[in-house]
């Protein structure tokens, strides 16, 4: 579906090009506008803004940095020049979007992603930036489509950590079942980025501790008592493996009682939980 929409965007440009109203139009701009003067058509300038030959680097700046003044200024030239713009680096966009290609995963319509982040960047950019232009506006376009793609793999994988029991739901939210999706998004929207993970994250934690049951918990944690007796582990280690490992008590808690800081607690853990992988293998992990 994004290749249609792909085509038919540039058939649409290419057909809109095509017409004497805007070759008369592209004549005014080219009036006002020195670094167009060398071009007398629209074929003459595409055909400069999509050679690769390193002579024209200097005339492919002096162009884009016009036409993109142009697209940030008021009309009439503002249509024109955005559409010169779009079909002179249509290459370089129809690269970036098969360069991109293996992140659809996360956004279904990569293409219109990159094409609004490319009118975006062209408003946005800085016209006191006049060399390597093209390039800027390839990399700037990228990182716009790189940055939403982030965020869209954020929200699904706290989609994934974050569970509700419906009966919960129930309790706190008087919507229908099928509405809570929105006051659940506008909650979410309002807690900044870090918390947000640092929930996602501790929901993932303690699922993967809920892999084990109640007695398979326990009678892991009588296995480490056993191995701190036949001197495997000290009892302080245990203790660490079985506070944080299966009861999922944070490094800082437990650090405060011990006397140490959270991260000293972390290395210890991770050292004791060396030691024990090799007799615990088939019994579960921590």
């Amino acid at each position: 579906m994004h290749l249609e929409w792909k085509n038919k965007v540039r058939q649409d440009l290419c057909r809109t090009c095509n017409t004497e109203k805007f070759a008369e139009k592209y004549l005014k701009l080219g009036s006002r506008t020195p670094a167009l003067n060398p071009y007398p058509n629209i074929e003459v300038l595409l055909g400069m803004l999509r050679s690769d030959e390193a002579r024209l680097y200097e005339k492919k700046d002096a162009a884009l940095h016009a036409l993109i003044a142009a697209a940030q200024g008021l009309e009439p030239g503002r249509f024109c020049a955005t559409n010169l713009l779009l079909l002179g680096m249509w290459p370089g966009l129809d690269h970036l979007f098969y360069k991109l290609a293996r992140l659809e995963n996360h956004l279904p319509d990569l293409f219109a992603e990159i094409y609004w982040s490319f009118l975006e960047e062209i408003a946005s950019f800085r016209l006191a930036k006049r060399d390597k232009i093209a390039a800027n506006l390839r990399w700037n376009t990228e990182g716009r489509v790189r940055k939403v793609v982030r965020c869209e793999a954020r929200r699904s994988e706290l989609d994934r950590a974050v569970g509700f029991i419906e009966s919960d739901l129930d309790r706190i939210m008087p919507q229908k079942p099928h509405h809570r999706g929105f006051e659940i998004r506008r909650i979410t929207d309002a807690i900044p980025p870090r918390d947000l993970r640092r929930c996602a994250k501790r929901a993932f934690e303690s699922s993967r501790r809920n892999e084990l049951s109640a007695p398979e918990a326990e009678l892991l944690a009588r296995k480490l008592r056993e191995l701190s007796k036949r001197g495997l582990l000290t009892a302080a280690e245990a203790e660490l493996l079985i506070e944080h490992g299966l009861k999922g008590k944070q490094f800082a808690e437990i650090g405060e009682s011990a006397g140490a800081t959270a991260g000293a607690m972390r290395v210890r853990y991770h050292r004791a939980k060396a030691k024990v992988r090799p007799f615990l293998e088939s019994s579960g992990r921590l």
